[in-house]
């Protein structure tokens, strides 16, 4: 039985599009934190509600001296090349076979990742009191990568008869 019907190949699909956001979301962070002096970015005007360079200079940018978006790159990736190995499959004797422990893995840090993310909300919320939209995308954007992989992995479970 072929697991990879055209609606979970539709959603596998969407999900490399969303880690492609999540890697290029990730990049302009580490931009905005190694820049020099005030970056004034679209949608982060200094010193108003969203404030990117009070977020992304604040104790809560590194994670034990590493920008924390050097961490969500690190996760995109790998949430990336879980995603390709399913996308791709394995060539078998009887065809292509598409492994569901990718799909359940990418789940899991995606997972993982969106758990760190809403700690950074919090983080944002309560003690900055300012918000970074670029962070909120990443958090969008994770969230968004849990619904896909939560879906896939249901719709690619084997049938059971009855």
């Amino acid at each position: 039985m072929n697991i990879f019907t055209p609606a979970v190949r539709k959603s596998t699909f969407a999900a490399l599009a969303l880690c492609v956001l999540g890697i290029a979301d990730c990049l302009f962070l580490l931009k905005l934190h190694f820049s020099v002096g005030t970056f004034n970015a679209f949608l982060c005007a200094p010193h108003s509600t969203f404030d990117c360079d009070a977020v992304n200079r604040s104790i809560y940018a590194t994670l034990f001296g590493i920008p924390v978006a050097f961490v969500g790159l690190g996760g995109y990736l790998l949430i990336l090349m879980l995603a390709a190995l399913f996308f791709r499959g394995t060539k078998t004797v009887d065809g292509i076979r598409h492994d569901r422990r990718y799909v359940l893995a990418a789940l899991g840090s995606s997972i993982l990742g969106a758990a760190f993310a809403y700690y950074l909300l919090a983080m944002e919320m309560f003690v900055l009191k300012t918000y970074c939209p670029y962070c909120l995308l990443s958090l969008a954007t994770i969230s968004a990568l849990i619904i896909l992989f939560w879906w896939t992995y249901v719709h690619t479970a084997p049938k059971r008869s009855p």
